[in-house]
């Protein structure tokens, strides 16, 4: 039985999570036209059963069709958790009602703003310079304009390179050729897309899908279709990842096995000599390549964990013995090598390092324990991986489970952090008292005013925290960094160290003065990372803000609470703070 039959089955059973389990492993971003309306229609009957974990509304406009995009996106943001609404302006229609207040793109009320540019665009223009120089202007005005007009973020893409070029080769070395002017129009967007604009990597998508086909006339020139429907699903699963993003959404922590994933052969049979890694072996470069792979999402911020069947001793010797090995021991977060069930070892990992299950991707290369997972561990995401390591580096990268909008200290310093938690936690068991433990910490405390120098990681923070949230609420950059020029808005910050090392930025709050009809200050969100819980920051924090309202001459510290489906930790949080 094939999976589009087998998804159909479950669903007469009425086995909807059991469908929607198998709907998620099954759907990939090259997914042909065909293949995603099925599986759309397969996830209609799926949804009523199904709570989605966000909510977005979403307008796309730009000088091209775009209504058959709208199908397919909202299918991608489903199968992501995510409730959409989406507004497709009229036909070359989004500069107008972007520069008008009362347009009725404003009344839909946006989170997210796509300006939808293609080369289609520039086809009947002349580049030079000159032209450059003004319509990155004009561009320009366009996201002023919005981000004066509502708090939506701006999905801004970038311009595909065409595929016909009449000098040849020789349109890289001048700079007066289209090409070389859309790569400087391209870096120069990039450059000016300050904060609250994403950039879509559309010409990259191109590149992907092949140039040769992306410029079918056949689709412009008929239905004024800037892509061939084939790239459809390309486009939309990699604007609902970036949305994703947007939402705090992205996934934290790779779960990786190990024999056949990270390396070839199995250790406990071949033994560290005998396993196939390396260079001068095809097969063991590939392996190799993909470690690369994996290091360098570590290194820009992502979790790293293993979960393999195996003698623990026995699979530490590859990262300890190895010659040619790229990971070490200290690059995982959470190290699970033994023989019990993956999906319960993936459920240690999450509470090991406090982050949820809808958090973690898992690869491996058996296709037994991939479903094993997927069916007890639904939120989990599992690539289906190919049985060529070749191909692993690729097809990971293919998922874009890890998209991010910035890169903050935090992030390249997170593996380290979290393994640091481990040994406070660790140190905490053996400690005879609880208070003993948190004076042993030697922690010190670091309170600052929320300005340009940290939006990015108070933004992130506020995204990132789902059971210490007081309000449940999600923001963006641009509305964080507006509250700071706001005279009755401010923030605080809170950064904690130990004798482990530095946790960053670990907590977030932010303030309103209000003077009527008593002086009062309000906390209208209170954020705060699980890592740092039942450490006593709680109180300091209170103690602070109580001596600020003080220092403020308010007669009251008055605090918001909005419950949510993940925010039942903090229910009594103002209670316990009496």
């Amino acid at each position: 039985m094939n999976q589009s039959d087998e998804i159909k089955q479950l669903i007469s059973q009425s086995q909807f999570a059991e469908a929607l389990s198998l709907i998620k492993l099954s759907a990939t971003p090259w997914d042909d036209q065909m293949s995603l309306e099925l599986l759309a229609q397969s996830l209609v009957q799926v949804r009523p059963k199904h709570k989605f974990k966000s909510k977005v509304r979403l307008a796309i406009g730009g000088a091209t069709t775009l209504n058959f995009l709208k199908t397919t996106l909202l299918f991608h943001l489903e199968l992501f958790d995510i409730d959409a609404d989406i507004f497709i302006c009229e036909y070359g229609s989004i500069n107008q009602m972007a520069l008008n207040p009362d347009s009725d793109l404003y009344k839909f009320k946006p989170d997210i703003i796509w300006i939808f540019s293609t080369i289609r665009d520039l086809s009947n223009i002349e580049l030079n310079d000159s032209f450059l120089s003004d319509y990155l202007t004009s561009i320009k005005q366009i996201w002023t304009s919005i981000q004066n007009n509502c708090a939506a973020q701006i999905i801004q893409n970038n311009f595909d390179l065409e595929a016909v070029r009449t000098i040849g080769h020789f349109e890289v070395k001048t700079s007066h050729s289209k090409t070389s002017q859309i790569l400087k129009l391209n870096r120069e967007l990039a450059a000016g897309a300050g904060t609250g604009i994403i950039m879509f990597d559309y010409d990259w998508l191109s590149s992907l899908y092949g140039k040769r086909k992306w410029f079918d006339g056949r689709y412009w020139f008929h239905a004024k279709c800037p892509y061939p429907i084939g790239a459809n699903g390309l486009i939309s699963y990699n604007a609902a990842r970036l949305i994703e993003a947007a939402l705090g959404r992205s996934k934290k922590c790779l779960v990786l096995d190990l024999d056949n994933t990270l390396w070839g052969g199995v250790i406990a049979d071949d033994g560290v000599s005998g396993i196939r890694l390396g260079l001068n072996d095809s097969l063991g470069e590939a392996f190799l390549d993909f470690q690369k792979y994996v290091l360098s999402l570590k290194n820009r911020g992502v979790l790293l964990a293993i979960c393999s069947k195996n003698e623990s001793l026995v699979a530490q010797a590859a990262f300890r013995e190895h010659p040619e090995i790229l990971l070490k021991l200290e690059d995982f977060a959470v190290f699970k090598a033994n023989w019990n069930n993956k999906a319960e070892n993936i459920i240690e990992i999450s509470k090991s390092l406090n982050i949820g299950i809808d958090s973690i991707v898992f690869v491996d290369d058996n296709p037994f324990e991939r479903n094993l997972v997927s069916k007890l561990l639904p939120e989990v995401s599992v690539p289906n991986m190919p049985e060529d390591p070749s191909h692993f580096t690729f097809t990971l990268d293919t998922y874009r489970y890890f998209e991010t909008l910035a890169l903050s200290e935090e992030d390249r310093r997170r593996n380290q952090m979290y393994s640091e938690n481990i040994k406070r936690n660790l140190a905490k068991e053996v400690s005879i008292s609880l208070d003993q433990y948190l004076m042993g910490l030697e922690m010190h405390c670091c309170i600052s005013e929320m300005s340009p120098a940290n939006v990015g990681r108070v933004s992130q923070l506020i995204n990132k925290s789902n059971q210490f949230n007081l309000t449940g609420e999600k923001t963006t950059e641009l509305f964080v960094q507006s509250l700071i020029k706001n005279p009755e808005h401010f923030g605080r910050c809170y950064q904690l160290t130990d004798k482990y090392g530095d946790n960053g930025i670990i907590c977030a709050v932010i303030l309103k003065m209000s003077k009527t009809p008593l002086p009062c200050l309000i906390v209208e969100n209170w954020v705060m990372s699980c890592r740092v819980l039942q450490r006593g920051l709680e109180a300091f924090v209170h103690n602070d803000l109580v001596k600020l309202a003080s220092s403020l001459s308010a007669n009251f510290l008055l605090g918001n609470y909005r419950k949510t489906d993940r925010n039942n930790l903090v229910t009594d949080h103002y209670l316990k703070l009496g």
